[in-house]
């Protein structure tokens, strides 16, 4: 597997989507892609490094806490955001 390809994935369920999404939603969604390489807590750790990490092809997307719980983060974009930096509803995270 190379990195890019897994990057990229990541970028395409967050745009296909079009909502902030949880580590979670994004490793279910890869999940099949993976032919049981791994089981969904390793794909959700994985996602998290790499979008922990600031790459240049992440640079459009944010970290956003809901909570002070570290489970109650989701990743969007910054255009996704109001003026109060809170999502706009129509890109509204679901809450666990």
């Amino acid at each position: 597997m190379k990195t890019y390809n897994f990057n990229a994935q990541i970028l395409f369920i967050i745009n296909k989507e079009k909502r902030f999404l949880h580590n979670k939603e994004i490793a279910i969604a890869m999940l099949d892609h993976f032919n049981n390489k791994f089981d969904i807590i390793q794909l959700q750790n994985k996602i998290s490094i790499v979008l922990n990490r600031k790459l240049p092809q992440f640079e459009e997307l944010i970290k956003y806490k809901y909570s002070n719980a570290y489970k109650d983060t989701v990743w969007g974009k910054k255009e996704w955001l109001d003026k109060n930096g809170i999502p706009k509803s129509l890109y509204m995270y679901k809450i666990r």
